[in-house]
């Protein structure tokens, strides 16, 4: 978390304050975290566990994430069946994901939460 804090919210922030929904994910919420997000003006909200208002959210984004590490770590099995996978290829996946997931995709997922 303090990771995509760094690289994928403070830059856009720029030490402003913000608030940041995240699910009820245990590694989400850990006091280092919460203190990391804290002292970088970050506000997190916690979504609800089962909340089914923002599945289509849940499947739309994480759901091309974890589409993305699947064909991509099958891959390079395939190419080296002993290869060891470590951290950097779990955070080249998410990269790779990320860039995948266009604006549209995250403006679509939210619409069935009827905000207006």
């Amino acid at each position: 978390m303090k990771f995509f804090f760094t690289k994928s919210i403070l830059p856009y922030t720029q030490g402003r304050p913000c608030t940041l929904s995240i699910d009820d994910s245990h590694a989400d919420w850990t006091n280092e975290v919460q203190q990391f997000a804290a002292s970088n003006n970050i506000e997190l909200i916690r979504v609800p566990p089962y909340l089914t208002e923002i599945k289509s959210l849940d499947v739309r984004v994480n759901g091309e994430l974890k589409m993305t590490q699947t064909k991509m770590q099958r891959l390079e099995r395939i190419q080296s069946p002993d290869r060891k996978f470590h951290l950097p290829d779990a955070l080249r996946y998410l990269r790779v994901g990320w860039e995948k997931i266009g604006k549209d995709i995250i403006i679509s997922s939210w619409s069935p939460m009827n905000f207006d």
